[in-house]
């Protein structure tokens, strides 16, 4: 703790020493909650598999209040992942399958959705598709967070991306600890 620390990006949970630099929380609902509502989308909804993280509490938060002051509805569905998986395995078939299945009890469905980040957007999207939801303009319309490729080059149609630039958080990070 008594060297300069600077955490970059997404921690599970707020670090308790060091500075901290990521995304602008705030301007990620802002975008997501403006680009579903200017698409026509009255009934929005907020997905994510992993509860526990402190960012996307931080998505959620500002995309409700952005969504609200819109005039437009929300609905949180999301879910808690397991503490002790590593991250590329925390999110299991069952809770995808039971975040779809709550979706799908909605009665008047949202059909603008804003999924957390793209790992999740990779696994949700088909899921909902293999449901019979038709995804894309006019339709059901999915947006993304971090513009990380990997994850969306085999979605169709490919989801609205808000791309969080990385490499100016790198960037940032950098400058920050040189100034400590």
């Amino acid at each position: 703790k008594k060297i300069p620390t600077v955490w970059l990006m997404g921690n599970r949970r707020r670090p308790t020493w060091g500075d901290h630099v990521m995304p602008d929380a705030y301007e990620v609902g802002s975008l997501a909650a403006h680009h579903l509502v200017h698409q026509g989308h009255r009934r929005l909804a907020f997905f994510n598999l992993n509860r526990e993280h402190w960012p996307f509490s931080l998505y959620r938060q500002s995309f409700c209040h952005f969504a609200q002051e819109l005039g437009a509805a929300v609905t949180t569905i999301e879910r808690t992942t397991s503490a002790e998986a590593d991250p590329w395995h925390r999110y299991s078939p069952g809770t995808l399958n039971d975040l779809i299945k709550e979706y799908l009890a909605i009665p008047q469905r949202p059909t603008g959705i804003f999924v957390a980040d793209d790992l999740q957007v990779a696994m949700i999207q088909p899921a909902l598709i293999q449901q019979g939801i038709k995804i894309g303009p006019g339709k059901t319309q999915i947006i993304s967070c971090n513009n990380e490729q990997p994850f969306l080059v085999g979605l169709q149609p490919p989801p609205a991306e808000i791309d969080i630039r990385v490499e100016s958080i790198g960037r940032r990070g950098i400058d920050q600890l040189m100034w400590r």
